[in-house]
């Protein structure tokens, strides 16, 4: 699971936050703080996001939205893309739960009639 490789204060501070199956938030560090510890933005991991390297200053990749907004992180391509991966494993699972309990609404309701 990402965001859990290490024991600690940054097992806490990387995780993915499920709002909904359509807003699935993945973290991203954006400005740097503390050497290591940096200031985390969230991508929504249920729309398409392309990602690049990049080398404009200090930032090692890029993260390009669905409408055009590009994000620059401190984070490398590869790490970024296992944060997102992980999103997508969980806007699935979200989407088949909630795929599950309607197809039960639809039983109980028919059952009803």
């Amino acid at each position: 699971m990402v965001g859990r490789r290490k024991a600690g204060q940054n097992a806490r501070r990387n995780l993915t936050v499920m709002l909904a199956p359509w807003l699935i938030l993945v973290p991203t560090q954006v400005r740097e703080a503390d050497g290591e510890r940096g200031t985390l933005g969230y991508v929504n991991a249920s729309r398409p996001v392309q990602l690049a390297p990049l080398s404009e200053g200090r930032a090692k990749s890029a993260l390009t939205l669905a409408n055009g907004m590009r994000i620059a992180s401190f984070w490398t391509v590869e790490r970024n893309e296992a944060h997102l991966s992980y999103g997508d494993y969980l806007h699935v699972c979200m989407l088949l739960r909630l795929r599950a309990r309607l197809q039960e609404e639809e039983r109980l309701m028919a059952a009803s009639f």
